[in-house]
């Protein structure tokens, strides 16, 4: 059971995507969990995708555009850190703009982590590709847990859009702007 209806921020980069952001924004939407935040920050795209998330935006309050700042570097994450600090939710779930949730995403996640009180859980993940469902991802887990070793040695991972985080630890780190791949290994 869910105590206190906490907020969740679900921080979303995007760049010259406006069709994909549109289904990412739908079913985020259609979550069966009310109280989130959607923050979308866009990298300058030249496409309309500014446009087709402001327009999301107008019809619902939860849905917050931000145009990234010229003094951050141009890229994800930067827009991650920025759209972060705009955020004011209990717990955070990095997006992107071409994932998409199942209708109760957000519910079962906060119910995992209130439930055991964890500061961070990672959720199961299945791609598509053209609209067909692809095997579901196996993720590794040893008996003795998550370690960081295994994780730097990559014998585990994980995506970025798996976690939800509570917002303490999320505090606590940064996305390395600097970076143009691997940097969900380089933050978790």
């Amino acid at each position: 059971m869910i105590q206190n209806n906490p907020l969740i921020s679900i921080v979303i980069p995007t760049s010259n995507r406006p069709d994909y952001l549109i289904r990412a924004v739908k079913s985020i939407i259609a979550q069966t969990y009310p109280f989130w935040e959607c923050i979308i920050v866009d990298d300058h795209s030249e496409d309309g995708s500014y446009k087709s998330a402001a327009d999301f935006a107008e019809n619902d309050q939860r849905i917050k555009v931000y145009i990234r700042p010229e003094n951050l570097p141009k890229g994800a994450n930067s827009c991650r850190n920025f759209g972060f600090q705009q955020s004011t939710g209990d717990f955070i779930i990095w997006f992107d703009s071409d994932d998409l949730m199942t209708p109760d995403h957000l519910v079962e996640k906060v119910k995992m982590i209130e439930e055991k009180d964890l500061d961070f859980i990672v959720a199961k993940t299945q791609n598509f590709k053209e609209g067909n469902k692809l095997e579901p991802y196996k993720y590794y887990k040893p008996d003795y847990g998550i370690t960081a070793s295994d994780f730097i040695l990559l014998k585990i991972h994980w995506y970025t859009y798996d976690v939800i985080l509570k917002r303490k630890i999320a505090e606590k780190i940064s996305w390395n702007q600097q970076m143009k791949s691997w940097q969900d290994y380089n933050y978790f």
